[in-house]
């Protein structure tokens, strides 16, 4: 996959740590700056980003998950969230930590 942001980078690395092997490249890749990327895996439509990329991609975020990204960005985290065939599927918080 590509690992052009230091965030994807860490994602992934925390994906693969629950699986035995390492996630295979998607099929299609677009990265879309300030938004997030945009990509077909296994024949899916996957957007995995911020609120503007969903919004771009006619995605719509539901009351629920829209408290759920109010609350975590109030906590000073960022929120990501995961879009599978324009459907919100979940969302990924990430923190800085303090060194």
């Amino acid at each position: 996959m590509n690992r052009e942001s230091s965030l994807a980078s860490a994602i992934l690395k925390k994906a693969e740590k629950f699986g035995d092997e390492r996630i295979p490249d998607p099929d299609s890749f677009q990265s879309i700056s300030g938004e997030g990327v945009r990509i077909s895996y296994r024949g899916d439509d996957v957007c995995l980003g911020n609120s503007k990329l969903l919004e771009s991609n006619g995605i719509k975020v539901d009351g629920e998950v829209q408290v759920m990204l109010d609350r975590l960005r109030a906590d000073g985290k960022t929120a990501i969230i995961l879009a599978v065939n324009h459907n919100v599927a979940g969302v990924i918080a990430v923190a800085d930590t303090i060194k």
